[in-house]
């Protein structure tokens, strides 16, 4: 049976007819109750047809790959496991087929999402989401088809994105702090851009990365407990959106998201390069938690692709003693660079050795130093909250501003490596 044309429902829900040589999108799906709404947010530039899948087997419609562009399927409330099950039984049958999740990504729709990545969808189309944002995601997704024999359909040129700030927060050894600090500044912190800066992202957003050790803490502090774990965008860093962002993170009330390993879970041996790629082109500030990790241990990409480095210590014998072989491994792989700054914790200037004794004998700069209060955040860490920071005048509260107004400010990310070496060569004396 041939795809259902939909092109009444141009007539009724789009102010422009797709022209004759538009891509063709094929919604494979029990019902068309979404039909319109899809349809007035492309803006007559595709031509969209439904097929009923309860009348055509997924295998005849995997034959007919090259008779349409994109193929839809409905990850829909009602429909997620049905689509499930079809987009495993078309992949089977046609590997090639270009397939993208419709649904909503609305809070209580995160399932959908998830869904459709785990079902194997690169892509997903958010029904709540503008014409504007349909539209380039379903350009991104032609972008990537094999150029046919004949002339490809014109596309407009996208804007150059830009990456978003990543901020590693390395703790020089476990119990530090560094997890407490990475949680607050998370909450404070406001990067100063607007949604056309990153792709895709909202002028506020920020996302920490809870990697350190041990596993979890940021979201322990957070009150907050994800569904969906660092492992898991490991492995399919390509399917890692906004809208994905947006349902499947854990977020605190104050608008940061928290991507994660499990409690328990092992460093992956993976690359992470391409996922913090995906992560910087979704949020204009990525924070990272990496506390108490070795350097061995270390993916050097992360170290290498990060707009600064923040080595988080205190004034304890034990503490300088492993900020001092931290040092030695960073120098001996030629990381140590002008990213690298030192935050003091639980700092006093009447015990033991000075800020401006450790930035000598590290040659690092002391970005700040931060008073020990560790009574009282222990206080409101057992209570599930954070400090209280409308009107607060807490010393601790207080040391983090410029370090969240730093953060505000996020730039325009870091240099490439070959940049830094030149900046390098440039000081090197002749």
């Amino acid at each position: 049976m041939a795809p259902t044309p939909a092109t009444s429902k141009f007539d009724m829900f789009s102010s422009r007819q797709p022209d004759s040589d538009a891509p063709k999108l094929l919604l494979f799906a029990p019902d068309n109750g979404f039909l319109p709404r899809l349809t007035s947010k492309l803006g007559g530039r595709y031509a969209l047809s439904w097929q009923d899948s309860r009348d055509v087997l997924p295998a005849t419609v995997a034959q007919q790959g090259k008779d349409w562009d994109v193929l839809l399927l409905d990850f829909t409330s009602t429909n997620i496991r049905y689509s499930i099950e079809l987009a495993q039984q078309l992949a089977t049958a046609n590997p090639q087929l270009v397939m993208v999740a419709v649904g909503t990504g609305a809070p209580d729709q995160g399932e959908a999402v998830l869904s459709a990545m785990r079902a194997g969808m690169q892509d997903f189309i958010d029904l709540d989401s503008g014409p504007g944002e349909v539209q380039e995601l379903l350009q991104r997704v032609l972008s990537r088809k094999p150029a046919p024999s004949a002339a490809p359909v014109a596309q407009d040129t996208p804007a150059p994105q830009q990456r978003g700030k990543l901020v590693l927060l390395y703790g020089v050894r476990a119990g530090v702090g560094t997890s407490t600090l990475v949680g607050y500044l998370g909450v404070m912190s406001r990067p100063a851009t607007t949604p056309s800066t990153v792709a895709d992202a909202h002028a506020d957003s920020r996302l920490v990365l809870d990697l350190g050790y041990p596993a979890a803490d940021v979201s322990l502090y957070l009150g907050l407990n994800g569904r969906f774990h660092y492992d898991e965008a490991l492995r399919n860093p390509t399917r890692i959106d906004a809208t994905l962002a947006r349902t499947a993170f854990a977020e605190h009330p104050s608008g940061v998201a928290v991507l994660g390993r499990a409690p328990g879970e092992l460093p992956q041996a993976q690359d992470p390069h391409a996922l913090i790629e995906r992560l910087r082109a979704v949020y204009p500030l990525v924070l990272c938690d990496i506390g108490g990790v070795p350097v061995q241990q270390m993916p050097l990409t992360l170290l290498q692709d990060a707009s600064e480095v923040w080595l988080v210590t205190d004034q304890s014998i034990g503490a300088l003693v492993s900020f001092n072989q931290i040092h030695l491994e960073l120098g001996e792989r030629r990381l140590l660079d002008d990213r690298f700054k030192v935050i003091v914790n639980r700092y006093d200037e009447t015990a033991g050795i000075s800020s401006a004794q450790i930035a000598e004998r590290f040659s690092l700069p002391v970005l700040a130093t931060l008073p020990d209060r560790g009574r009282v955040l222990r206080a409101a860490a057992s209570l599930g909250t954070l400090l209280p920071q409308a009107g607060s005048r807490d010393p601790y509260l207080r040391a983090l501003d410029p370090l969240a107004s730093r953060l505000g400010g996020v730039g325009a990310g870091a240099a490439s490596p070959l940049q830094r070496l030149a900046q390098r060569l440039k000081k090197s004396p002749a």
